[in-house]
């Protein structure tokens, strides 16, 4: 099984021992979207309360604070009350790179909810009573925790969280940075992989969850208009990009999690818990296979010999590659080194144009070298090739940033970021011990 980098090896672990506490956490698009069920702190007008709480992980995590956001309506000083976002500032004066994920609910937000702080406000009304009605203050609080903070309350939430939009903070790139990172999926409903307190794989089916539902009518859609061997326009092919990556990511980070979860239960002398684990994952690994194998047929059939550009000749190798990694993660075997050697070939593909029809800041191109050198690190395990491809794309990029255009200068400068991010990480992962 290939490494992850050092930055999501980081994710991945915080994440994992996030769901592996006593916390109930919901895994949205990937692990770096999830959704954690918080108790009010005791001894505070909080007490009792019940709140979904919505966490973004940015790209430079650890590096960056997540973003936070209250899905069901609270009434405090720094939690704005319509989106339900914490104050950034008051993230980002706590927050450190020795931190995990686990201090936000354990520290951090009990803190937050015990002592607001009242002179940076998100909710002006909140804040005012704090300083000047503290009885009142304290009323109002319990008045919010009885009619939307109890199970009750979040059972009759009508919006889900991968639809909520009270996540709080910037959570995504635009359209053309997510893209360089999209993923696969499948029309087919499947299961999600949350975790019990003690740590254990659930089970939960999507067939009344309606934002998977929604998600998978995207991927019927676009994959209705990709079947018709015509050219897609840029905002056609990006949003089939998105509607595959939004039901793949949480597949991908539920095999994360189970695979984490097997091998300690592996390590266990008769554990009770191996074969359940065990049918869990080869269920999440189906699903992820015919996610693959949809998504690819598509691209072999129709978007890949209909493309005339060369920005869709591109955008499709690349996207070809990606799932082709995918399905290499999970892979064992002849299967995964032909899964490893076809993707190869479609990255290859993929730059051979790009290196001669596409600007070296086109954000296209510099994600393919992204997900490139991301498939030389984790797939081929190749540090060097990695951090070489990463490089000659940065550098080049570099050479030529005041011809970039203003259309995609934020999309561009992203992906640079994240390439020298990974270099970064890996060349020091590379560095001998001690």
């Amino acid at each position: 099984m290939s490494s992850p980098s050092p930055g999501k090896r980081r994710m991945d672990t915080d994440v994992i021992k996030l769901v592996e506490s006593k916390h109930e956490v919901t895994i949205l698009g990937g692990l770096n979207e999830f959704v954690v069920k918080f108790h009010g702190p005791a001894d505070s007008p909080y007490e009792g309360g019940v709140w979904k709480v919505r966490v973004d992980l940015p790209d430079r995590y650890p590096f960056k604070s997540p973003s936070i956001g209250f899905m069901n309506r609270i009434f405090h000083p720094n939690i704005d009350e319509a989106s339900g976002s914490v104050c950034l500032d008051v993230i980002n004066q706590t927050w450190s790179a020795l931190y995990d994920l686990t201090n936000i609910f354990e520290s951090f937000l009990p803190q937050l909810l015990a002592y607001p702080n009242p002179m940076d406000p998100l909710n002006g009304a909140a804040a005012s009573l704090y300083l000047h009605r503290p009885e009142d203050y304290r009323a109002k609080v319990r008045e919010y925790v009885q009619l939307y903070a109890t199970e009750a309350a979040l059972r009759s939430l009508q919006r889900l969280p991968g639809e909520d939009s009270r996540a709080g903070g910037d959570s995504g790139a635009s359209a053309s940075s997510a893209a360089a990172a999209a993923g696969g999926a499948s029309s087919t409903n499947g299961a999600h992989g949350a975790a019990a307190a003690d740590g254990t794989a659930q089970v939960s089916t999507n067939d009344d969850d309606e934002s998977s539902m929604s998600e998978f009518k995207m991927v019927d859609a676009m994959k209705a208009v990709a079947v018709m061997d015509v050219e897609l326009t840029v905002e056609e092919r990006n949003l089939l990009s998105v509607a595959y990556k939004n039901v793949i990511g949480a597949r991908r980070a539920s095999w994360r999690i189970v695979s984490s979860i097997e091998q300690k239960e592996e390590s266990k002398s008769g554990s009770e818990k191996l074969d359940v684990v065990r049918t869990f994952r080869t269920q999440v690994e189906q699903e992820l296979k015919k996610i693959c194998d949809d998504i690819l047929d598509v691209l072999d059939s129709h978007l890949i010999p209909s493309a005339t550009v060369a920005e869709s000749r591109v955008f499709y190798y690349k996207m070809k590659g990606d799932y082709l990694r995918y399905l290499a993660e999970f892979a064992t075997g002849a299967e995964r080194k032909e899964a490893a050697e076809n993707s190869l070939t479609a990255y290859k593909a993929a730059t051979d144009i790009a290196n001669t029809q596409l600007k070296p800041t086109h954000p296209i191109r510099l994600g393919l070298a992204l997900n490139f050198s991301v498939f030389y690190y984790e797939i081929l395990n190749s540090a060097d090739r990695a951090c070489k491809l990463a490089k000659t794309a940065f550098d080049e990029a570099i050479a030529e940033l005041d011809t970039l255009s203003e259309e995609s200068y934020k999309d561009s400068t992203l992906i640079m970021q994240l390439l020298r991010d990974n270099l970064t990480l890996w060349t020091s992962d590379m560095q001998p011990a001690g």
